[in-house]
């Protein structure tokens, strides 16, 4: 491969690397044991986690002690039939507290064998609409008015995100 060549791969995976970095969701990959092998500076955000905290350390320091298992299995899922999947979950964030997440997780597949070698996960935290879905009662529940709950969750989490600091 010419030096031209190697320079645009080069740029291209910098480029994208950036470009999922940038992202809101937090993103692991985790290699076939479930090692993270890079986690995106959402991370800090999402989980209350460096990047550099959680890389080359099992997933499963996230994990509740519970879930583990099934962690490990939903993981083992993924490599063993190459489709994604996506569930919701609680984990540990980086300072002890316990937040509700979604999370989808794909394969990770060697381009020379398409052997599936890891799993990319996303993790989405979902506390401030899971806590106002919970809040509803039945007669809340018109479209309308749970349209209204959602929008004003997503603006507190906005103002959280923006301002820094959380409510208490």
């Amino acid at each position: 491969m010419s030096a031209d060549a190697d320079s645009a791969k080069e740029r291209d995976l910098t480029q994208l690397v950036e470009s999922l970095d940038a992202l809101p969701d937090a993103l692991l990959l985790l290699d076939a044991h479930g090692v993270v092998t890079w986690a995106s500076s959402a991370t800090s955000d999402v989980l209350v986690w460096a990047p550099a905290e959680l890389v080359r350390r099992s997933i499963a320091v996230v994990a509740l002690e519970e879930n583990i298992e099934q962690h490990r299995h939903l993981l083992d899922e993924v490599l063993r039939t190459g489709r994604a999947v996506a569930f919701s979950a609680q984990r540990r964030r980086g300072d002890g507290q316990i937040v509700e997440v979604w999370v989808s997780m794909g394969p990770i597949r060697d381009a020379a064998t398409g052997e599936t070698v890891g799993t990319c996960a996303s993790v989405r935290r979902v506390t401030p609409e899971v806590r106002l879905q919970t809040q509803l009662t039945p007669q809340d529940e018109s479209p309308r008015h749970v349209r209204t709950l959602l929008l004003l969750g997503k603006m507190e989490s906005w103002r959280v995100r923006r301002s820094g600091t959380r409510p208490s």
